[in-house]
């Protein structure tokens, strides 16, 4: 049985993640391979009730304690897709919890947000942090959205969880990339990581690939926060910037 191969792409709200998530999936389908594209929250039991609160605001610890349980849900279904043979593209994951609500709790605090998640977490194969500076972040995001600020998308927060973020990625390896530069330059950085990473001899390609079990095939996971089906890249980065799932959006009381 082949092996399958467990991506996940990580990064500040506006980092570009989302659009290079679509853009590599469509590579490796052109290449010939069978690819499972999903993203954090999930559309499942947990995931719709954080999306809900998302829109509303939540205590932190809240925030954590459903986040868990949605990605422990989430894990089951990626380990099914990998069992396959997959490649799995995963848009946001554990990470994001370690520097959303991280920033928020505390350093002190990740080791509990790790301890809960460490019976059923399963660690990627690649993991790529798209890193760009909040200002230009927040920038793309507000103009996608016409001005229209969340309650998350504050400069100050941003700061504190991109410095969550390149901590978290020194200290377990993860590919940095350089997301203030064109879309285009940052897929090209990611698909030669990915070109090395990847042994075609370990992985089933479409035509040899087995298909998971119906019931895990129907369960839609990857639709965006909004409810939206996930598009194709548009053009331009600002413009490609989607509307990403945020791991946190809650009620500070300020």
């Amino acid at each position: 049985m082949s092996k399958g191969l467990f991506i996940v792409f990580e990064g500040i709200d506006g980092s570009g993640k989302t659009t290079v998530c679509r853009m590599l999936e469509k590579k490796l389908k052109s290449l010939g391979f069978n690819v499972f594209f999903t993203s954090e929250p999930t559309n499942m039991e947990y995931g719709k009730i954080l999306r809900r609160k998302l829109k509303s605001g939540m205590d932190p610890i809240e925030a954590v304690l459903l986040f868990a349980l949605d990605r422990y849900n989430h894990v089951k279904i990626i380990r099914e897709y990998l069992k396959k043979g997959y490649i799995v593209i995963c848009d946001r994951y554990y990470y994001s919890s370690l520097a959303y609500q991280g920033a928020l709790l505390g350093k002190d605090m990740m080791s509990y947000i790790e301890s809960i998640h460490r019976p059923f977490i399963l660690k990627p194969d690649l993991v790529f942090l798209l890193d760009v500076l909040p200002e230009i972040g927040l920038s793309r995001v507000r103009k996608l959205r016409e001005g229209c600020a969340e309650i998350y998308e504050e400069l100050k927060l941003q700061e504190i969880i991109r410095e969550r973020y390149l901590e978290i990625a020194k200290s377990k390896g993860f590919i940095i990339i350089n997301a203030e530069k064109s879309i285009e330059d940052v897929f090209s950085e990611v698909d030669k990581t990915r070109n090395k990473a990847i042994d075609p001899n370990s992985l089933a390609l479409e035509k040899d690939l087995p298909q998971p079990d119906s019931s895990v095939e129907k369960i839609n996971i990857s639709e965006s926060s909004k409810g939206e089906k996930n598009t194709p890249p548009k053009d331009s980065l600002e413009t490609k910037v989607e509307s990403e799932d945020k791991n946190l959006k809650v009620n500070t009381g300020n």
